[in-house]
């Protein structure tokens, strides 16, 4: 999804003017290096992006990317009116330098930036470098390796934090391939970050996209990095994915990561600094209580100064969709080095999902703040259907509909992707209301007939590529109307707010039928066992896995995580979006109201279709997503009446862990491989 569960942060306010007065100056190309050699002359400049009559900023260097052999300095617009000094930097590229150069010129410009940043408002204790793809590679590499800013006078520890996105781990890519070698070849030598992991390294903040659709695995690449930190000890290392969001597209939403780690990390100081730690801990692994027990946490406060401190403990617990339910304020003193301990409990919660706000107080200061959600008996939360009395009869009416449509399949090959274990084909096929859809299709090059996933992407994804290495399936990734590989030619606008004025008309209608027109196709192949399909996706593509198994008994397991598209009244009072996009649309359709459009939507409630489901499946869910929060993940999950289960994500948003994708198959290699 384009709007993920990550919260736009407030602007970051500098030492002598308010957020409000702050106004922005472009200082361009100029040069940062002391080298006469003529290329570097040429491409050693960078821009400075700088509030006015400011002082004591934080600082964003920037490294673009583009392989470390093209790519040009530019302000992200995302760092702009934020309350930060941006430094976007030129270095020297392949394959008229070396890569010592790109790094040297990246640590040259580093260097600069401490020197030089005071006299734009910045502070050198609060110099964050980050950038993307080639520009994560360079930050990993001079954050790391401390010889490189070294020899310009400046310890690498001195950096307030790094934040690579999607940035290699391994060596890059473009020097591997110098070598000799294939971009699916790793190698980690002196010129891969992942050989200079250390405990001591500024904190690290690694972004990654969506598993499924980064480059050769990058996700992986970076997830070993993030393990390799916390196996040599290092404390303040995160690693994040962005779902349905490919290696270039997770940007955008990468820079909301970006600049809440900047507060945090910045918050954190000050709270070290005054040496007093709090820890806010869920005594129950995924942070979901069951049975009799009631809501539970545990608030420590650590005092390590050498005198006595007084604060005052602060825990709110409201429902999911805001509403009050206790307060606790609780005042205390502790002395020099020593600690406080409290448990709060909330007794009888009803099921649902709840948001706790813990703060420590000092001088009516916030000193420290934690956030979370955590749920009560999920598996029991009351959010009937609310299907109308031609529920059934639309849907029924709707697949004859769309077998009426003759599909004219069309497979061209894509070589370039062709080269390991399955032949890749784009696949073009007419679909309901004779739209034309795509996908691609991972055509296994074993002979056999073979089972078959069946992948649903997220709202407004970018194409990828599925498997292409032989694990036993066959894939296709589905492109529904107007997106993915249909969005040049996407017609339907916002998608969720098309045709809100007649169910006839409203997009996912078309767009369910797409899921079923997936099915269609790839029980078309010969190689395909049309008695061994899985559906799996994240997101609307978890929704559109409900579908599938709903409307079409050809689905025999299903493994959706984070679903969209459900409960939508609940929905729309838990999170701000969706739900501001129809305001929008409200707003300029002042004749609409929400009485109907709330009626239009019970058509495509997955909650509602989840009631025809008859396969096993599994639902993974993020205990904090604020996107498509686990209320509605359980409204459509709660409606199922076949063997099923879940998993719990505790610390995460939109997203799901590894541990998800390997039950999902699991689970698919046991009913798709047992005997018939």
């Amino acid at each position: 999804m384009n709007n993920l569960y990550i919260l736009v942060v407030s602007l970051f306010i500098c030492s002598t003017v308010s957020a409000q007065e702050l106004t922005y100056r472009t200082i361009e190309n100029h040069p940062y290096t002391s080298s006469k050699e003529p290329y570097a002359i040429e491409r050693c400049k960078l821009d400075i992006y700088y509030p006015e009559n400011a002082t004591g900023c934080p600082t964003v260097v920037w490294f673009h990317g583009g392989g470390l052999s093209g790519g040009n300095k530019s302000i992200p617009g995302k760092l702009k009116n934020s309350g930060l000094v941006v430094v976007a930097v030129n270095y020297r590229l392949l394959p008229q330098a070396t890569l010592s150069d790109c790094i040297d010129d990246a640590a040259d410009a580093v260097a600069w930036t401490f020197r030089e940043i005071e006299k734009y408002g910045g502070d050198k204790q609060k110099i964050f470098v980050s950038g993307h793809s080639a520009g994560g590679y360079l930050t990993n590499m001079i954050g790391l390796d401390k010889k490189w800013l070294n020899k310009y006078g400046i310890d690498a520890n001195s950096i307030a934090g790094l934040i690579p996105f999607s940035g290699h781990a391994i060596s890059h890519f473009a020097y591997r391939e110098s070598k000799g070698m294939k971009p699916t070849q790793p190698s980690i030598d002196e010129f891969a970050p992942l050989f200079y992991v250390r405990p001591d390294a500024p904190p690290l903040v690694i972004i990654s996209g969506d598993r499924e659709m980064e480059l050769f695995g990058r996700y992986e690449e970076t997830a070993y990095f993030w393990r390799m930190m916390k196996v040599v000890g290092h404390k303040e290392t995160y690693l994040y994915e962005i779902d349905g969001h490919d290696h270039g597209a997770m940007g955008e939403p990468g820079f909301h990561i970006l600049k809440n780690h900047i507060k945090d990390i910045l918050k954190a100081r000050e709270i070290a600094n005054d040496k007093i730690k709090m820890e806010v801990s869920v005594p129950d692994p995924d942070y979901i209580f069951t049975g009799t027990d009631p809501l539970k946490i545990n608030v420590h406060l650590q005092n390590n100064n050498s005198s006595n401190v007084t604060g005052r403990v602060i825990v709110s617990l409201t429902t999911d969709d805001y509403r009050p339910l206790k307060t606790d304020s609780l005042d205390m003193e502790m002395g020099a080095n020593k600690s406080f301990h409290q448990e709060f409990i909330y007794q009888h919660p009803t099921p649902g999902f709840y948001r706790y706000t813990v703060l420590f107080k000092r001088n009516e200061e916030v000193v420290s703040e934690k956030k979370f959600n955590v749920g009560y008996e999920p598996e029991k939360i009351n959010s009937p259907i609310d299907a109308k009395a031609d529920f059934k009869e639309f849907w029924d009416k709707s697949l004859k509909e769309l077998k009426k449509v003759k599909p004219n399949y069309k497979l061209t090959l894509v070589p370039e992707a062709s080269k390991l274990d399955y032949d890749m084909y784009l696949v073009e096929m007419r679909s309901f209301g004779n739209e034309l859809i795509r996908g691609y299709y991972s055509k296994p090059k074993k002979e056999g007939k073979h089972p078959v996933i069946v992948e649903y992407m997220g709202y407004g994804s970018t194409p990828y590529f599925p498997n292409q290495t032989w694990d036993g399936f066959a894939y296709f990734v589905l492109s529904i109307r107007g997106q993915a590989l249909n969005q040049p030619t996407n017609k339907y606008g916002t998608w969720i707010n098309y045709g809100l004025d007649n169910k006839d008309n409203y997009y996912y209608r078309g767009a369910f039928l797409d899921v079923i027109r997936a099915l269609d196709f790839v029980t078309s192949r010969p190689e395909i066992d049309p008695e061994r399909i899985a559906v799996r996706g994240g997101s609307q593509g978890g929704a559109l896995s409900f579908v599938a198994a709903a409307l079409d008994k050809r689905v025999k397991v299903a493994a959706p995580n984070v679903p969209f598209l459900s409960d939508y009244p609940d929905y729309f009072n838990i999170a701000p979006w969706p739900k501001s996009d129809f305001d929008t649309y409200m707003k300029n359709h002042p004749e609409a109201k929400w009485e109907d459009i709330y009626g239009l939507l019970t058509y495509f409630d997955i909650k509602n279709l989840t009631q025809w489901i008859e396969c096993p499946l599994i639902m993974g869910i993020g205990v904090q997503d604020n996107v498509c929060p686990p209320h509605i993940n359980f409204a459509a999950y709660n409606q199922v009446k076949s063997k099923k289960t879940w998993m719990a994500f505790p610390e995460l948003g939109h997203s799901v862990g590894k541990e998800f994708y390997d039950a999902s198959v699991r689970l698919f290699r046991d009913i798709l491989f047992s005997p018939q």
